[in-house]
C-alpha cells in the first residue's frame, strides 16, 4: 500500500505523457509477473518483493484504467458502474474458483492458484492489446508535458473531493475487511461462516443490480448521491453494531446489503465527477491523486479498527465509523456550493 502511494505521482505523470493505454498494458505485465511469483515466494524477502511488485501493478493499473474509461466513453457513470459490477462479479466467481483449487490444501494447489491469478492479468493484456489508443491533439500533448502537479493541487474542487473520498473510504470501505470481520467475530461472537454469507450477499447484489442503480443515480445531483452513499454506510455500521444484541447471520447480511447500496451509488459517481473536473492533458494526475485517497485510507483504516477492537472497544469502533461516515456525508453535501451545474449533473445536463 505504501509503495502504491509513493508511486502514484509518477504514475499520473506517466499516464499524461505516454497515454493511459500504454501504462495500463505495462501494469498488466507487471501484475502477471508479480502475482505468479507470489505463489513461489518462500523467504520473507521474496514475499516482500512479490507483494511490492503486485502493489506497483495495482497502483498503476487503476489510475490508467480510470483515465482510459473516461477518454473512451462520454457516459462516465455507466462506464464506471459497469467496471464496478464486473469487478464484483469477478470477485464472486474468482472466490468460488479459488475455494475449489485450495479445497485440498497442498503446495501445488497454491502454485496453481497464483499462476492462474497471473494468467488473468495476461488475458486482460491481450484484450486491450489491439485496442486503439484515444488520439490526442498536439496542443493536448504540449500541455501534458508542460503541466505539473502544482496545477493539480491548486484545484480546490478536486482537493475537497479528495477529502470526502479519504474520509469516506477510511470509515467505509477500509472497514469491510478488518473492522467488520473483527467486530462480528470477536465482539458479536458470530462464526466466520456468517461473514462468508454477508460478503456473498454484498458481492452478488452489486454484480446483479449495479446498472439499475446507475440509471437511477444519474437523475440525482452528484453531491446528493455521494451524501446518500456515505449516509447509507453510516446506517450499515449501526446495523452491524446491533449484532451484539441480535447475533445473527441475518443482521450481517442486512448490513452488507445496505452497504452495497451505498457502494452502487458511490462507485459510478465519484470517479465520474473527478474525470469531469480533469483537463484532458492532466487526466492521469487527477486519477492518480484520487486513487491515492483510497490507498491512504485503506492503509490507515484496518490499523484503526485493530486498535479499538483489539482493546475490546467494540462500541467505540461503531461510534467512530458511524460518526466518520456521517462527517463524509456532510462534506459531500457541501460540495454542491463549489460545483457547476454541469459538474453536478454530468450527462443529465447535456
Amino acid at each position: 500500500g505504501v509503495s502504491q502511494i509513493l508511486f502514484s505521482p509518477l504514475v499520473g505523470t506517466t499516464v499524461d505523457k505516454f497515454g493511459a493505454l500504454v501504462v495500463l498494458r505495462i501494469s498488466l505485465v507487471i501484475g502477471a509477473f508479480g502475482f505468479s511469483f507470489l505463489g513461489f515466494a518462500h523467504t520473507s524477502w521474496q514475499v516482500l518483493g512479490a507483494v511490492t511488485i503486485c502493489a506497483i501493478s495495482q497502483g498503476t493499473m487503476w489510475p490508467a484504467q480510470g483515465s482510459l474509461l473516461a477518454q473512451l466513453s462520454p457516459d462516465r457513470e455507466r462506464s464506471f458502474g459497469l467496471q464496478f459490477a464486473f469487478l464484483n462479479l469477478g470477485i464472486g466467481i474468482g472466490g468460488v474458483i479459488a475455494a475449489l483449487i485450495i479445497s485440498i490444501p497442498t503446495e501445488r494447489a497454491f502454485h496453481i492458484l497464483y499462476i492462474g491469478d497471473g494468467i488473468s492479468f495476461l488475458l486482460y493484456f491481450f484484450l486491450v492489446f489491439n485496442l486503439k489508443a484515444p488520439q490526442r491533439s498536439e496542443e493536448e500533448k504540449r500541455k501534458s508535458e508542460s503541466g505539473s502537479w502544482r496545477q493539480v493541487l491548486q484545484d480546490k474542487r478536486l482537493l475537497r473531493i479528495w477529502i470526502v473520498a479519504f474520509i469516506a473510504i477510511l470509515f467505509g470501505y477500509s472497514q469491510l475487511e478488518a473492522g467488520f470481520a473483527s467486530y462480528s467475530t470477536y465482539i458479536a461472537h458470530l462464526s466466520p461462516g456468517s461473514l462468508a454469507w454477508a460478503y456473498a450477499a454484498n458481492t452478488f447484489m452489486i454484480a446483479l443490480t449495479q446498472m439499475k442503480f446507475v440509471k437511477w443515480v444519474r437523475r440525482w445531483r452528484r453531491s446528493r448521491a455521494l451524501m446518500s452513499a456515505t449516509a447509507l454506510w453510516a446506517f450499515s455500521w449501526l446495523v452491524v453494531g446491533a449484532a451484539v444484541w441480535w447475533p445473527s447471520v441475518l443482521v450481517l447480511v442486512v448490513a452488507q446489503l445496505i452497504f452495497a447500496v451505498g457502494e452502487m451509488i458511490w462507485s459510478p459517481v465519484a470517479p465520474a465527477l473527478v474525470n469531469d473536473l480533469a483537463p484532458e492533458e492532466m487526466r492521469g494526475r487527477y486519477n492518480a491523486l484520487f486513487s491515492g485517497a483510497f490507498q491512504s485510507a485503506l492503509i490507515l483504516g484496518p490499523g484503526m479498527a485493530g486498535l479499538l477492537i483489539g482493546a475490546g472497544q467494540g462500541f467505540s469502533w461503531v461510534v467512530v465509523v458511524v460518526a466518520g461516515s456521517l462527517m463524509a456525508s456532510l462534506l459531500a453535501f457541501r460540495l454542491h456550493a463549489i460545483l457547476t451545474p454541469s459538474q453536478e449533473r454530468g450527462r443529465m445536463s447535456e
